[in-house]
């Protein structure tokens, strides 16, 4: 069994590095084409694949990622490729939030003209990442407030602060705030509202897919992939327990 690893991502270089010094058997280039069955094929939690990509995998192998779309998990069902998505470990779930919250405060820090206890942040979210990101802003005493939709979840906002909304609650209050930090895939503030946002608030896009569209006067900036940006190799150790852990 040969480990290829994907290491153009700066996580999967530590990972790489992990998986040499314990003495797996791991492919000296990148080469999909050398790879055979049984044989184990590392990317990084957030790639994408397309349909072509996924053809290329020899038969009876194992593909270790993210999520796969159901329409694409048949590709891998047909071919008999095993898929371990590292998402799925409760674990690396949480370790991955942690260090996406950290990546949070730095991007406030980075562009934010105030300093952060001047700020009033609103977290979009109670999440993994909303609950790691409201209980890092609570242990530096920052002003801020979270947005829950879930009943349980909106609860567990007053272990972090005081004053937090449920669903849609915010949106009347939306000029509060200085900074808006969205980890919701989804778009929950209209376009009609827009105009409520401070011009210059800082939006901080957290989630997977762009949730604002269109032209605003305020600073929207995508942030993905944080963990990689900001603490590479902190995050390839937890993504090589993590597989090591799915793997056994």
């Amino acid at each position: 069994m040969t480990f290829f690893i994907d290491d153009t991502d700066k996580r999967n270089q530590t990972v790489k590095a992990l998986f040499k010094e314990k003495n797996y058997l791991v492919a000296k280039n990148f080469d999909i084409t050398a790879a055979k069955e049984g044989d184990v094929i590392i990317f990084a939690p957030n790639k994408k694949f397309t349909d072509d990509d996924l053809q290329k995998f020899p038969a009876e192998s194992t593909l270790v990622c993210g999520n796969i779309p159901q329409n694409q998990g048949k590709i891998l069902e047909d071919k008999h490729i095993k898929h371990i998505n590292v998402l799925q470990d409760e674990v690396f779930a949480m370790q991955n939030s942690r260090l996406t919250a950290e990546g949070v405060l730095a991007e406030v820090l980075q562009n934010s003209q105030n300093s952060i206890f001047e700020n009033k942040i609103l977290i979009l979210g109670n999440g993994r990442v909303g609950k790691a990101t409201g209980t890092l802003l609570a242990k530096l005493g920052a002003d801020f407030s979270i947005c829950s939709h879930d009943p349980k979840n909106f609860a567990i906002t007053y272990l972090f602060s005081q004053k937090n909304y449920f669903k849609n609650n915010f949106l009347q209050e939306l000029n509060n705030f200085d900074v808006i930090i969205n980890t919701i895939p989804a778009e929950i503030i209209p376009q009609d509202m827009y105009s409520n946002i401070k011009k210059d608030c800082l939006f901080l896009e957290i989630a997977s897919v762009k949730t604002i569209v269109g032209d605003v006067e305020f600073v929207y900036k995508l942030c993905p992939a944080l963990p990689q940006k900001y603490s590479a190799l902190t995050a390839g150790k937890y993504l090589f327990e993590c597989i090591e852990r799915m793997l056994k």
